[in-house]
């Protein structure tokens, strides 16, 4: 049996180092990459000039995809697809009255076809409904061996992981059509607080 959980794991340290790098190498310039993260224009004095760098997880979605492309052709044993905005299996009641199905930001898929892992991504720390309706998700999807949780943060203190675990284990009266499927969540922190990545909460939902 291929050890999945391990390849998974090996291209979320390449995306959290390489992500890092190019944010403390002023958003871009890197050799093998050709991603960058722009920056906000502000207006001073009159004049609209660049600000500071944007980071969203859609920087951390195109770097995980690249990373998962060089990670597989240096490992061809490791055979596997991957799937974007990929439709939910379960339908879900996260807001309103109605069930309905929904989207998970990455799915890893084996030879088959079949989803191996489920993905969602997260930038700087948003609100309690954001973490919460995403671990849901992440729990009650039918299909899929393994879930993570990834988000990245520009810095932290002392309560930043704290608060972040807090929001994805808040109870908010949720539902899904099948509720009798629950699987734990790997959640993955990092800040760029300092010159290399730090993961400032690692650890599974059940």
């Amino acid at each position: 049996m291929e050890n999945h959980k391990k390849h998974i794991e090996a291209v979320i340290e390449r995306t959290l180092s390489k992500l890092n790098s190019l944010y403390h190498r002023d958003g871009g310039g890197l050799e093998d990459t050709r991603l960058i993260f722009p920056r906000y224009w502000v207006t001073k004095e009159g004049e609209r000039v660049e600000g500071e760098l944007r980071v969203s997880e859609q920087e951390l979605r195109f770097m995980f995809v690249e990373e998962l492309n060089k990670y597989c052709d240096a490992h061809r044993e490791w055979e596997v697809y991957y799937s974007v905005e990929t439709p939910t299996s379960n339908s879900y009641q996260l807001t309103g009255e109605s069930q309905q199905s929904g989207c998970i930001d990455l799915c890893i898929h084996g030879k088959d076809l079949k989803r191996i892992a489920l993905i969602e991504f997260k930038a700087l720390n948003p609100s309690e409904h954001d973490h919460a309706k995403d671990a849901f998700k992440l729990r009650h999807e039918i299909e899929g061996e393994y879930r993570y949780f990834i988000e990245i943060v520009k810095s932290h203190n002392s309560k930043t992981d704290e608060k972040i675990v807090e929001k994805l284990k808040a109870e908010k009266g949720y539902k899904a059509h099948t509720m009798d499927c629950s699987h734990p969540v790997s959640y993955i922190v990092a800040s760029f607080k300092g010159e290399q990545e730090e993961i400032i909460a690692k650890d599974v939902i059940k």
